[in-house]
């Protein structure tokens, strides 16, 4: 996601983040790769993140919104609940909102590549915070129904789905390619804090009035309306020899049409190996990870254990999660990245497999916590690179097509969570899950240009 970031093996965003996201003979050790920018306009490149003042809007937008967004995302099911009295009406409005998402990334992927990036983030803001002031209204006239909760799902997902990906795609003009990892860090840090934050909060805005998230979402979006409309940088889509679509204007022919620069994304994106193993990885990844933390949850719950209690469990990971993105910058400064990523991934792996072997609650816990330790270095050097490694002029459609692949394998671990507690039972689930993460550790070990990942500031010279 909120909008989706580049984070690619974390089940708590769409990383790009996560809240997210090299070729055919294109990756480390070739000098092939397309290049970007040096630096964003105006910017020190050897300035941190943290002073930039471009970068510091941009990332506020995001985290205003994305806590706005995770309030009411929070409160939904059980608002949908309260209207409808049906569990499954209820789960109905949450699948229709990631339908409308996911649809509305393949035309929101050639728009972003098109069309002034900050005006996008502005009218996606703009549009979102409209359908939830609509949908406190509706709840204080009365009106809030199942047909407008449904419509409520459908507009903020295709709201998402065209303009979120615009906020990914603007971070190639506000950080210079060395600093990648450590904004990917950032927003692993945003998105765990957001993902604390947002549960409690959330539950005492429900308790408020069921319309308090609708206007938490509003809010979130007007402030970061506000901020990215501040930015300096100039975010409209550069143009790159390399670009696919590049060939047309050299040329002097037309532009291709929208279908056929979408279609161009997906070849540049199948004829780039390294980048389609690492968008296949995260999908992989975060499969394993949601169907292990869904089983565990519905496990728990099934053997009578409170919603207060699997809260205060859950969030154990989550801390575990903040503080090990707080370690990505002075990792990712000190080991070479293909160590970060096998060494990573064998930690993450290892702990979810010895979680799943254990039945103790707290056993459990504390080895799910381990291994969402190590995560946010696996992740930020994953979608680091990932953003390094995709032209500037071909991100909006090139974020698309990672997401529907990173959100498609996913969508199927709670079903396949619940369906497999009815008929394999817990222990044997969440082992078949956690087993399921050593696939995501098979696919660094297959790429040599993954494996022998230099440190940050050698990737974009990869």
């Amino acid at each position: 996601m909120s909008h989706t970031s580049t984070d690619l093996h974390d089940p708590t965003v769409s990383p790009a983040s996560p809240s997210d996201p090299t070729a055919h003979g294109v990756g480390p050790g070739h000098a092939d790769v397309p290049g970007n920018p040096a630096s964003p306009p105006g910017d020190d490149p050897d300035r941190p993140l943290w002073r930039s003042r471009d970068y510091l809007l941009w990332f506020s937008s995001d985290v205003v919104g994305d806590l706005g967004s995770s309030l009411r995302a929070f409160a939904m099911p059980l608002i949908a609940y309260a209207v409808t009295g049906s569990a499954t009406q209820a789960g109905l409005v949450g699948t229709l909102t990631s339908v409308a998402f996911l649809a509305a990334t393949v035309p929101g992927g050639v728009l972003v590549d098109r069309v002034d990036r900050k005006l996008l983030i502005l009218v996606g803001q703009l549009l979102r915070a409209t359908v939830y002031t609509l949908a406190a209204l509706a709840w204080w006239t009365g009106l809030l129904s199942l047909p407008v909760l449904l419509a409520v799902a459908l507009a903020s997902g295709a709201c998402s789905g065209l303009f979120s990906l615009a906020s990914d795609a603007a971070i190639k003009h506000v950080v210079p390619p060395d600093q990648m990892a450590a904004a990917a860090g950032a927003n692993q840090a945003r998105t765990s804090v957001v993902d604390l934050l947002s549960k409690p909060l959330g539950g005492l805005l429900l308790g408020l009035s069921p319309a308090a998230p609708f206007l938490a979402e509003t809010t979130g979006h007007l402030l970061g309306a506000c901020c990215i409309r501040a930015v300096h940088a100039d975010m409209s889509p550069t143009r790159n020899a390399h670009a696919p679509q590049d060939a047309d204007a050299t040329s002097g022919q037309r532009p291709p049409s929208a279908w056929r620069a979408y279609a161009q994304g997906w070849s540049w994106l199948l004829g780039h190996r390294v980048v389609l193993v690492l968008a296949v990885y995260g999908a992989v990844g975060s499969l394993s990870l949601s169907g292990v933390l869904t089983a565990v949850t519905l496990d728990w719950r099934s053997r009578g254990m409170s919603g207060t209690t699997i809260g205060a469990l859950m969030a154990v990971p989550s801390v575990a999660m903040l503080l090990g993105a707080m370690a990505v910058p002075s990792t990712t400064r000190r080991v070479r990245g293909g160590t970060a990523l096998v060494v990573g991934n064998v930690l993450v792996s290892g702990f979810m497999v010895a979680a799943a072997l254990v039945a103790n609650t707290t056993a459990r816990t504390i080895l799910l916590a381990c291994a969402c330790t190590a995560l946010p270095v696996v992740n930020s050097v994953a979608s680091g690179l990932v953003m390094s490694l995709i032209p500037s002029e071909v991100m909006g459609r090139l974020v698309s097509a990672v997401l529907l692949i990173n959100m498609g394998l996913p969508a199927l671990a709670p079903y396949s969570a619940g369906r497999g507690l009815d008929v394999l039972g817990a222990p044997t689930t969440i082992i078949a899950f956690a087993l399921v993460g050593l696939a995501s550790l098979a696919l660094v070990l297959s790429r040599r240009e993954i494996r022998q990942l230099g440190y940050p500031d050698q990737w974009q010279a990869s």
